[in-house]
């Protein structure tokens, strides 16, 4: 386990070199206003490290000439150096590294600001598959005639840098240590931005981002969180590591009733089969599996894959709907880092667990809004002032609901007239809502919108 997450996460630890190593390559790491960046991960040749010192200084030897050099700091965007034969002074060579910041401060809402804005559109020729903030600016991932690319461009829309995409990713997804990473269909690779320019590294399979990348969800000091679904969705368990690889359990929400109706379900689906399947034994998926005439049985019976094949191939559409429907109507807990506090939001139970930096339960203060008429399921956290905010539509209309943190309680209501109920992909930063949505129910084309929440304020 050791191994799989020092490669999947590329944490913060150093490798010693022997003393007969001759090739040297030393610098410092520094952002763009040129503050150290100390604990900062320097890699060469996308193998051996050290982490920066207090200064931002760091010092590598290597038996080989190093021909890559990779920074990394959590809050910045990671950035990749070429380094050529010339750059060396004998077996020497200094190279001072810049990185970006991830997040930068913007300025503050103005009540005078556009109510809504477009700031990109797709059209018959292109789509709009995600996007995500950087710095100042957005990505953007594309589709146009065809190709893919991922874009940078101003809140104007200026487009600022763009590379054209081999394969077809279309997900966009920032990671637990705050790093872009691009997934398709059958890969996954990070992406960078050094000043206004984009670049990509080396792809690496889907299944690793997955199993690696997807289910981290936050880092803390060093100890890396990850959430686990259970069967049919209707369970999340959190699990951390800490700084040694040792792994423990932080909290498990479970919905009992989800649980045994989705276990209903399978019954149904199981037992209106015109084929015998044995009884499950044990743990479901474990000792259990559909006959499949002397042809080994699938590893795992309640997977997408098995589970489709066997509605299709024994008239079980209709379970099979049945099945879907529970699955969507998942259990949502998500795990939320303010300052070094870890806020669970408990759903089922209607609990808001804090976790001080011991990762003990410090505080739990009930919660109740997720009772109320058109609750989405859906909290979205405001990037740059760190207020967390409910999604609701009841009837359809879009509103916000600013949730706070010490009570558990709705304190404030944004309604949204401006946002279409076919909208995706909510994000927040100063106050200002972006999503994907189309205007017109007819018309298959989505927009990027940028709103102001403030505006059609309403007190609660």
């Amino acid at each position: 386990m050791k191994q799989i997450i020092l490669s999947a996460l590329v944490l913060w630890l150093s490798a010693p070199l022997a003393a007969q190593q001759n090739w040297q390559i030393s610098g410092y790491i520094r952002s763009e206003t040129g503050e150290a960046l100390p604990g900062s991960l320097v890699q060469i040749n996308d193998s051996t490290g050290m982490v920066a010192d207090a200064d931002g200084f760091f010092r590598i030897q290597s038996d080989a000439r190093p021909a890559v050099l990779i920074a990394r700091c959590l809050g910045y965007f990671p950035r990749r150096i070429s380094i050529r034969n010339d750059d060396f002074q004998g077996q020497k060579v200094r190279v001072d590294v810049v990185l970006t910041a991830q997040e930068t401060a913007i300025q503050e809402v103005s009540i005078t600001a556009k109510k809504v804005e477009v700031l990109a559109e797709e059209n018959f020729s292109t789509d709009i598959y995600d996007y995500a903030f950087a710095g100042e600016h957005l990505l953007l991932l594309l589709r146009e005639r065809k190709r893919y690319y991922i874009r940078l461009v101003s809140e104007s829309g200026e487009k600022l840098d763009e590379l054209q995409l081999d394969g077809q990713p279309t997900l966009l997804h920032r990671s637990c240590t705050g790093n872009l990473h691009l997934a398709g269909g059958f890969f996954a690779q990070e992406l960078t931005v050094n000043g206004l320019r984009l670049d990509t590294f080396p792809r690496y399979s889907l299944r690793k981002f997955r199993q690696f990348v997807l289910p981290c969800v936050q880092q803390s000091r060093g100890y890396y969180f990850f959430r686990v679904t259970g069967l049919f969705n209707q369970s999340v368990t959190y699990v951390y590591f800490d700084p040694e690889q040792k792994r423990h359990l932080l909290a498990i929400v479970r919905d009992e009733a989800g649980e045994a109706e989705a276990m209903q379900a399978y019954d149904a689906f199981r037992s209106g089969a015109p084929v015998f399947i044995h009884q499950l034994e044990s743990l479901p998926g474990i000792d259990a599996g559909f006959p499949s005439g002397g042809a080994p049985e699938p590893a795992d019976i309640f997977s997408e894959a098995a589970l489709q094949q066997y509605a299709s191939s024994h008239a079980q559409l209709a379970h099979w709907s049945w099945l879907q429907s529970i699955k969507m109507d998942s259990v949502y807990a998500p795990l939320l880092k303010i300052g070094d506090t870890l806020l669970l939001f408990d759903h089922v139970k209607g609990a808001l667990r804090r976790f001080d930096a011991t990762f003990s339960d410090d505080r739990t203060v009930p919660l109740a809004y997720q009772q109320d008429d058109g609750w989405q399921k859906d909290l979205v956290l405001d990037e740059t002032s760190r207020k967390v905010y409910g999604r609701f539509a009841p009837g359809g209309r879009q509103s916000l609901r600013r949730i706070d943190l010490a009570t558990g309680r709705v304190n404030a209501e944004y309604p949204l007239p401006e946002v279409t109920y076919i909208s995706r992909n909510f994000r927040m930063r100063n106050g200002f809502l972006y999503f994907l949505g189309r205007a017109d129910a007819n018309v298959p084309n989505a927009s990027l919108y940028k709103v102001s929440i403030f505006q059609n304020q309403a007190s609660k």
